[in-house]
């Protein structure tokens, strides 16, 4: 059983995933829970400007031990628990995604990293079926797999999305930069799908 719960954010097109994960088994996905969890800056940052632009784009966003704890309300309704599965969890290479992905690590007593720019998968079948051999198995010889590509978005003191703030760096920075960049791309409509040997991660 493979249970796919994606976090879709405003730049994120996941459907690529869905499709690499149903060529190695049928997939179901759950929709669950209509929130999504809160980065680390949301920890930092109490702007009013702040909470308005998040409340408008993101409503109902939830710290990251909520967020996961009712994920696994949600997902227990299908068979899977921390102890008869395991989750591939896919965040963001920034560390503003850690604290999720150090959520995930504390709740789940195995699980299988696929981390990767903008938290959208990279690692090819061959490096997703890796990871499908790892659940464990029940009397049957049943697996059960829970896998999560999140992505994320930063939010300024000012309000404005898409951009972040680092702690000793000036100006605020686009956040995911990476998403950003494409986004840039897509915009002034210089999008290549020609891979490029030393951005493979980029491109893919």
């Amino acid at each position: 059983t493979i249970l796919v719960f994606a976090i879709l954010l405003r730049l994120a097109d996941m459907r690529l995933f869905s499709s690499l994960v149903s060529r190695l088994s049928p997939v179901r996905s759950l929709r669950a829970l209509p929130v999504a969890p809160r980065a680390l800056a949301m920890r930092s940052i109490t702007t009013m400007a702040f909470k308005r632009t998040m409340d408008q784009l993101f409503p109902g966003t939830l710290p990251e031990p909520e967020f996961v704890k009712r994920l696994l309300v949600a997902v227990e309704k299908h068979g899977i628990t921390p102890d008869n599965s395991i989750p591939i969890v896919g965040t963001c290479r920034d560390a503003l995604a850690s604290p999720l992905f150090e959520e995930f690590k504390r709740v789940y007593p195995g699980y299988f990293n696929i981390v990767s720019l903008a938290g959208l998968p990279q690692l090819g079948t061959i490096g997703l079926q890796a990871g499908l051999g790892h659940s464990p198995l029940d009397e049957n010889g049943k697996e059960r797999y829970l896998v999560l590509s999140l992505t994320h978005i930063g939010i300024d003191e000012n309000g404005e999305p898409g951009r972040y703030k680092r702690p000793g760096r000036e100006p605020a920075a686009e956040v995911c930069g990476a998403l950003c960049a494409l986004h840039h791309q897509i915009q002034e409509e210089d999008f290549s799908t020609e891979i490029v040997d030393d951005n493979n991660e980029f491109y893919h």
